[in-house]
């Protein structure tokens, strides 16, 4: 968090958040730093290679877990 650091002021920190970026210092020793991670563009994807005509049956949400009690010996020495 930028708010109350003393030391931001003493630095002179422009945000421009809007583009993305902040910079530290004055005149040429400005250094501008990304606040924002760049990552590369994501490729569009076409919608119609896509299929709508699944059905909630496809997808189970009941568990089809054996629930019989098991006895398990556990060795502590």
């Amino acid at each position: 968090m930028l708010l109350g650091r003393p030391w931001l002021r003493r630095v002179h920190v422009r945000n421009y958040w809007n583009e993305g970026f902040m910079t530290l210092g004055h005149g040429r020793e400005r250094v501008k730093i990304n606040v924002i991670p760049q990552h590369p563009k994501a490729e569009p994807v076409d919608s119609s290679d896509e299929t709508d005509d699944w059905t909630s049956s496809d997808y189970s949400s009941t568990s089809e877990v054996d629930t019989k009690d098991e006895e398990i010996e556990v060795d502590v020495s």
